[in-house]
């Protein structure tokens, strides 16, 4: 097979190699649109969620690290609705998060999912401490349905979350590695009944854990 004849005879079809002519530039990649979604200093634009079980607990942002003190036994926090625009199109959402102490969830956070009307929770160290999934899937949580795996969690050790949420299709990557991946086209996503509804349409949970959370971005 003759490649480089062809490739040539194409080229010079187009017109590229015409003297005095330069190839087409190509257009640029719209540069994605990244929303910081913590302030340094200040929990404008969030409210703590005091009438979850056990009336939550105490919350503080200081440098940018929002802290989630043990509730008792569930704390949270959620975004102002007001101020947050729900995206209509596929997104990313990224956090780093940390248990700082206890042993179970430390990083239950809700989103939107575009075009659904709906929102579903990530769970990172619930069920004892290690299951990690998506709540609700056909009315499973994350302990009863396809996306629950178990993963090692290290108190004192900040992980990267990172969610891609589509109409169809969720995917969850934790420090880059794919502990989630599904089709949710023709499944019934939802929210875990109980307080945890309070979080929508973006927003954290604990269970009897104190977490930290930082640099919270949503990406377009």
């Amino acid at each position: 097979m003759r490649v480089i004849p062809i490739l040539g005879a194409l080229f010079l079809a187009c017109g590229c190699g015409e003297e005095g002519k330069s190839p087409a530039a190509p257009a640029p990649k719209p540069e994605a649109q990244v929303i910081e979604l913590f302030q340094a200093d200040t929990l404008e634009g969030w409210k703590p969620l005091d009438d979850l079980i056990g009336g939550g607990g105490p919350v503080s942002m200081e440098d940018g690290v929002l802290t989630l003190g043990e509730g008792n036994p569930m704390n949270g926090i959620v975004v102002d609705s007001a101020g947050f625009e729900i995206p209509e199109s596929a997104y990313e959402i990224e956090v780093e998060a940390m248990r700082a102490d206890g042993r179970e969830i430390f990083c239950g956070l809700t989103f939107p999912v575009p075009g659904r009307d709906a929102c579903v929770t990530f769970i990172a160290g619930g069920w004892g401490g290690g299951t990690t999934g998506i709540s609700s899937l056909d009315g499973h949580d994350a302990f009863r349905n396809e996306t629950m795996s178990v993963q090692r969690y290290e108190n004192g050790k900040w992980y990267t979350i990172r969610i891609r949420a589509e109409p169809d299709y969720l995917q969850v990557w934790i420090d880059g590695r794919s502990v989630v991946a599904v089709n949710i086209g023709n499944r019934q996503i939802g929210m875990r009944s109980g307080e945890v509804e309070e979080c929508q349409p973006l927003g954290f949970i604990t269970w009897n854990t104190t977490a930290k959370l930082r640099n919270l971005r949503l990406r377009r």
